[in-house]
């Protein structure tokens, strides 16, 4: 069931959590009178009070099953019900001085007493804070970490609360670092990656640990930027302790569970990191990727989940994993006032991940895939938009701190990315009525609207640019007004170029119903790349084709003959090979697919080549999978190409590879970069045309699709779609079935008396007639692309 705006009258619900719970339990006799439910949160939070309900029947818990009640200025606003529905009987079942102090951790009742000249405070733990009379000497510790990452700019950050020793006595830092001894020598520090907030464990040997002289007065920085394991637990903890203080900054009572929050750092986990909820766990490094610990981003985003995992609202809000992601991304962004994730992780200033990519915005449903990073991005990215908009309009500092009040609100009361929307309208609204809108409302319509997560957006569709007689042409369809500003296309620019040629520029028009443009008449024979760079009048970018892996769309100029061609409207009689032949499969595309990036339709009829199209889409793991056309003869022609249409989605070619073969030379290959993160990703059926008339051999050519997946990360892989091999430049041959220049007929033969000669004339018979053909080719003929295809019709007998 969705979420449901409500808006009823409900007097007394926020200040009487009685009466709260006694209105959300009279919705429920009316409209869940099947199922029993047990109260298991009621709380006021900035105002809006949230009543969360687990499900039971019989006695017995209904995993997942909830239903979460929000009350805002005395009304019932929203229902977020997450029931199981249908459940069938289960049969019989047995089933010295008291003070306040504020403290690191917040206010709290500890023991106060006197100790010499000392002030002391104790709480059930032991001692939390000590107070002296005595005239001390002072000094600063600051921890030196990587900036974002420990091979990049360095900084020495303050050791807030950290535990250490000075001259032998144990004391702990205040929040800017400062520590205090008796007298005004010189005294001894050993500094350690414990404190009141964060405690820093190492999983590789002992606790990183130093020896250091402070003079009375001045600092001191501890610093091991050329050992690893130590600078790991150094740099954890100036991690840790940021996102610890950023979090109670979110939500004061963060206090609660940071007490201390554990890190374990230099565990054997390569390339890896991730969250329990109640503690984080880091790997130490290898040649293909830093030690997590010492990268901000990573302890940042794992932080994130923590935070995520502690502040859901239960029976309200839920732990899902697509959705946590994406706010650990937008807590790590937050921090790091950069979009780009996962900087220095390979060693290179390379974003990982980023979630407001130049030319695209991630938009649900779509872009979900099998990647939860990937897919969490959706929301991340309308996250982070919603910053950048509420700062141009608050300025910086009110900004961000509205965003993160949003922030918290959607990860205590959001089940799933479509339900992250209205719970930022909640956070957001001021009345208890989210009919009428919030504060905030166009804002947050347009932020998550771009990402797919608003239903009620309406924006500007733009359709999928065409190439037709040497015109480009972008369909655009503008909405009926409505309560906030629908954007508008301002410009449109293409850039397109033949082969390996300078690009050239092309701005479009807009004729009233499209944005068109006119290239200049290319010879027959051409293929021409072009992409088309889209300008909204709210500054967004974007870029047609949606894919950096491939920018540029293709378009054939002028006619070639189909030699062999395959629609896939029947199965296909190729050769499949590899270690998993049986990857490549012939079927019905279905929306199933689409969680590792498969189309759900066909580019045309019903049926598509690829690989594993059942099961979700995704290739295997470590896995090779060919399949090769039949031998084509392609003598009667000069000049070959493959035309077909793919859409493609697998990782970087240095993690997987997708080649096609013209017999066995390598004549395509996906894209890599040297991070090793440039994903081919398809988002359309996409033209491709390739010149293999090199690879031809005696006239024949078979062809090739080849993948090669590593252990990580598999995605939709090849999907093909009505292929042909075709042919330019006809060598002029009597008996090769095709009707040249000077030729009355063909009929594939040189025999006389079958009504067309030996030399390609009609031989008339009595009664009429003339000369006879067949169709040549393979199983199908058509359009190609933007290409006629143009079969030359031999004359029949009749």
């Amino acid at each position: 069931m969705a979420s449901l705006f409500v808006a009823q009258p409900a007097a007394g619900s926020i200040d009487d959590p009685a009466r709260a719970e006694a209105i959300a339990r009279a919705w429920l006799i009316e409209h869940e009178p099947r199922s029993d439910f047990v109260v298991v949160a009621n709380r006021l939070d900035d105002g809006v009070r949230s009543v969360g309900f687990a499900q039971r029947w019989h006695g017995l818990r209904v995993v997942g099953g909830q239903i979460g009640f929000v009350f805002a200025h005395d009304r019932l606003t929203l229902v977020l019900p997450h029931v199981v529905e249908d459940l069938h009987p289960l049969g019989a079942r047995a089933t010295g001085e008291q003070v306040v102090l504020r403290t690191a951790n917040g206010d709290r009742i500890v023991e106060h007493v006197r100790e010499a000249d000392d002030d002391v405070y104790r709480d059930e733990r032991g001692e939390v804070a000590r107070e002296s009379r005595r005239r001390d000497a002072t000094g600063t510790l600051e921890y030196n970490a990587g900036v974002r990452y420990a091979s990049g700019t360095r900084g020495d950050s303050t050791a807030r609360t950290a535990t250490i020793t000075v001259n032998g006595i144990a004391t702990t830092t205040t929040t800017t670092g400062g520590f205090t001894w008796p007298g005004s020598a010189d005294a001894t520090v050993v500094p350690s990656c414990t404190g009141t907030e964060v405690m820093v464990v190492n999983a590789a040997g002992g606790a990183a640990s130093a020896s250091l002289t402070v003079q009375a007065g001045g600092g001191v920085i501890w610093s091991a930027a050329n050992s690893e394991l130590d600078d790991a637990q150094i740099s954890t903890y100036v991690y840790g302790t940021t996102a610890a203080e950023r979090a109670k900054r979110i939500d004061p009572a963060a206090s609660t569970w940071l007490d201390p929050f554990v890190f374990y750092v230099n565990e054997s986990n390569p390339c890896n990191a991730f969250s329990t909820g109640d503690a984080v766990h880091l790997a130490r490094g290898v040649a293909e990727c830093e030690n997590t610990g010492r990268v901000a981003d990573v302890v940042y985003h794992e932080f994130g989940h923590a935070l995520h995992f502690h502040e859901v609202i239960s029976g309200v809000g839920a732990y899902q994993l697509q959705l946590s992601e994406g706010l650990a991304d937008f807590n790590a962004a937050n921090l790091t006032e950069d979009s780009g994730i996962g900087r220095g992780l390979d060693f290179t200033d390379a974003a990982q991940r980023e979630l407001d990519p130049q030319g695209r915005e991630l938009r649900y449903p779509t872009d979900v895939t099998s990647d939860s990073h990937a897919s969490g991005d959706i929301v991340a990215g309308a996250l982070w938009d919603l910053r950048k908009a509420l700062i141009v309009e608050l300025g910086h500092d009110p900004g961000v701190a509205l965003v993160e009040k949003i922030f918290l609100g959607v990860m205590r009361r959001a089940q799933d990315l479509p339900t992250s929307y209205t719970a930022a309208l909640v956070a957001d609204d001021d009345d208890g009525d989210l009919a009428n809108g919030t504060p905030h409302y166009c804002e947050l319509q347009h932020a998550f609207g771009v990402h797919g997560l608003a239903p009620d957006f309406a924006d500007t569709a733009i359709g999928t640019p065409a190439f037709a007689d040497s015109t480009i042409s972008v369909p655009v369809t503008v909405p009926a007004p409505g309560p906030c500003p629908t954007r508008q296309v301002v410009a449109m620019h293409v850039l397109w170029k033949v082969g390996n040629e300078i690009a050239n520029d092309l701005d479009l028009a807009f004729d009233g119903t499209a944005w068109t443009g006119q290239l200049p008449v290319q010879p027959d024979g051409t293929v021409v790349n072009y992409s088309v760079d889209i300008l909204l009048d709210d500054g967004t970018q974007l870029a047609y084709p949606d894919n950096p892996a491939d920018p540029m769309y293709q378009a054939f100029v002028g006619t070639a003959t189909p030699i062999w061609c395959e629609t896939f409207d029947h199965a296909p009689a190729w050769v499949v090979g590899g270690s998993t032949p049986s990857e490549w499969q012939w079927a019905r595309p279905t929306t199933a697919g689409r969680a590792s990036g498969d189309p759900s339709t066909p580019h045309t009829g019903e049926y598509i080549y690829g690989t594993t199209l059942a099961n979700g889409g995704a290739y295997g793991a470590g896995e090779t999978m060919t399949a090769t056309t039949p031998a084509l003869d392609t003598s009667a022609f000069q000049i070959i190409h493959l035309q077909y249409w793919r859409w493609l989605t697998v990782e970087d070619s240095a993690r997987d590879q997708a080649e096609i073969l013209a017999n066995g030379d390598t004549v395509w290959r996906n894209a890599t970069t040297s991070a090793q993160s440039l994903a081919h990703i398809d988002r359309e059926w996409r033209f491709h045309d390739i010149d293999i008339t090199h690879q031809v051999q005696d006239g024949m050519v078979a062809v090739t699709w080849q993948l090669a997946s590593d252990g990580t990360t598999e995605l939709g892989g090849w999907n093909l779609d009505d292929v042909c091999v075709v042919g330019m430049a006809k060598i002029a041959r009597c008996g090769d079935a095709y009707v040249d220049l000077g030729e009355q007929c063909d009929d594939g033969n040189t025999h006389d008396g079958d009504g067309c000669s030996s030399k390609c004339r009609d031989e008339i018979e009595a009664g009429g007639g003339g000369g006879c053909c067949s169709a040549s080719g393979g199983s199908g003929s058509g359009l190609v692309g933007v290409v006629v295809l143009a079969l030359v019709r031999r004359r029949r007998r009749m």
